[in-house]
C-alpha cells in the first residue's frame, strides 16, 4: 500500500502538496516537515494509506474537488 501526503488548505478548498511514498516512516517525517511552513488553523496535514492514488481520490473526494 502506498502512504500519501496531503496538505489541504481548508479555507480556499485546494491541496496545496501530496505526495507519495513507500515507508510509513518517510510519509510521517515528510508530514513533520510541512507541518513547520504550513502553519495555521487553515491547513489540515494528512498521511493516508491507500492502494493508489485513484483510490485515494475516490475514498477521500473532499481534497480533490477543487481539482475535478
Amino acid at each position: 500500500m502506498t502512504k500519501f501526503v496531503l496538505a489541504y488548505n481548508k479555507r480556499t478548498a485546494e491541496l496545496d502538496v501530496l505526495e507519495r511514498f513507500g515507508k510509513s516512516k518517510d510519509a510521517v517525517r515528510r508530514r513533520m516537515q510541512l507541518a513547520e511552513t504550513h502553519v495555521g488553523s487553515e491547513w489540515e496535514l494528512a498521511v493516508l494509506t491507500s492502494q493508489d492514488e485513484d483510490t485515494l481520490r475516490s475514498t477521500h473526494q473532499r481534497y480533490f474537488a477543487a481539482s475535478a
